[in-house]
């Protein structure tokens, strides 16, 4: 699945956030609101549909979106998630996409990210990750509460989805599975250092 920039699609996503403010009953977007939409967001490219909304759009609503949205997430493996971020042309769109994937899907991709920066010769965006990681790693993880948006309908998704879809990202060797408590944690993220 290669990645196709396409200026429909981003006005459709643009469009899409604004809609769900407006519209959505839980905020910033619910699922309900989504399954109007579902036909259309599953007609675009997949992978250009994350980048833009991880590009465009706030943490917030993406990650809330996302979330709602695991039939987009089934197909995708690592080596998209390398072309996302390769592409990326913002600090925040790494921000999200480690918070969203560590948190929600439950892999660890930080160092392969990391790697890319790297790669990009971008110290500064490096920097910036890194200290994200120091200051936030607490977000990372899955909260009780997250877990009974789940378990109380709030996400109107089954959590075995996200588990099914995180069992076949550790099927990659190169995907290692998060670290589920706070002091782990917090001494994982003191491990990066620039």
């Amino acid at each position: 699945m290669n990645l196709v920039l396409d200026n429909q699609l981003k006005n459709y996503v643009y469009s899409l956030a604004e809609q769900a403010g407006d519209e959505s009953e839980i905020h910033p977007v619910d699922r309900k609101f989504l399954e109007k939409h579902l036909d259309e967001i599953k007609s675009y490219n997949t992978l250009s549909f994350l980048y833009y909304n991880l590009e465009m759009v706030n943490d917030l609503y993406v990650t809330q979106l996302f979330a709602c949205l695991p039939e987009i997430w089934k197909d995708i493996k690592l080596d998209n998630l390398i072309t996302l971020s390769e592409n990326f042309t913002n600090v925040f769109s790494y921000y999200t996409l480690i918070k969203f994937t560590y948190k929600y899907i439950e892999i660890d991709i930080i160092e392969i990210v990391l790697n890319i920066i790297i790669a990009k010769k971008d110290r500064n965006c490096l920097k910036s990750v890194i200290d994200y990681l120091h200051r936030q790693w607490n977000v990372l993880i899955k909260s009780e509460e997250t877990m009974m948006d789940f378990e109380d309908g709030f996400i109107d998704v089954d959590y075995q989805e996200w588990m099914d879809i995180k069992q076949k990202f550790l099927l990659d060797k190169r995907v290692k599975p998060v670290l589920l408590t706070y002091p782990e944690m917090k001494i994982y993220v003191r491990g990066f250092t620039i």
